[in-house]
Order: structure tokens, then sequence, then C-alpha cells
């Protein structure tokens, strides 16, 4: 997959290769030694493609039903804040706030910090 080096642009083509449920595009995105983050949920907290790459193949089986809708986008020092829609069967199930960070066009880390149940 090529992409423009632009973080905002590595994080849209993340989004969009996670929507497609296209692993390799995903994988494509991410630095060899990054790592994901789930505050307060450490226990899922990932290291490396090889753990990312492990977790989102078995999350894309679980979750075939789920897309990420971007609400919005800004750069808040050297990351980028996205905040997402998530949406089960074409109908919103909860938001998410999660921060990238990109160098030499490829996902470094990423935090997730926020989750919310939508109504």
């Amino acid at each position: 997959m090529m992409f423009d080096c632009a973080a905002e642009t590595v994080v849209q083509a993340h989004i969009d290769a996670f929507n497609a449920r296209d692993l390799a595009g995903v994988i494509a995105t991410y630095a060899p030694d990054a790592t994901v983050e789930f505050d307060g949920r450490s226990d899922l907290d990932l290291a490396g493609i090889g753990a990312i790459r492990s977790y989102y193949a078995a999350w894309f089986v679980d979750t075939a039903e789920w897309t990420f809708d971007v609400r919005s986008q800004q750069r808040v020092g050297d990351q980028i804040q996205v905040f997402k829609r998530l949406t089960k069967d074409d109908r919103p199930a909860r938001s998410e706030v999660w921060f990238y960070r990109v160098a030499d066009c490829r996902i470094e880390h990423v935090l997730q910090v926020q989750t919310m149940a939508v109504p």
C-alpha cells in the first residue's frame, strides 16, 4: 500500500483499510515496533507488528458487522486525534477517541483514551 506520508493521510489510510477489512492494508500503516495502548485496559495493549496483526485478524473475524466513522480529526502536538463513531449493523454503538503518532510514514503508537456508549 502506498500513501502520502502526511500523518493525517497515514491515519486515514489506516481507517480506510480497517473499514475495508483489509488486514494487509492495516498492517502496512504500522511501524514494525509499533504499540497500541488501550487506556484502562492494559490486558489489551499490543507491542510489535506481530501482536497487532494477530489482534486485527481476530477482531475482523469477531466483528464483521462493525465499522468506524470518523467524526473529526485534528493535529494535537505531534499526534493526530481522531474522534470515531463505531457502528454495528449500521447503527451507532459507541464513540471513541484515539491518538495516533506517525513517523517515517508509519504509525508508531496508538492510544485509545475514551469509549462512550451511544444512546
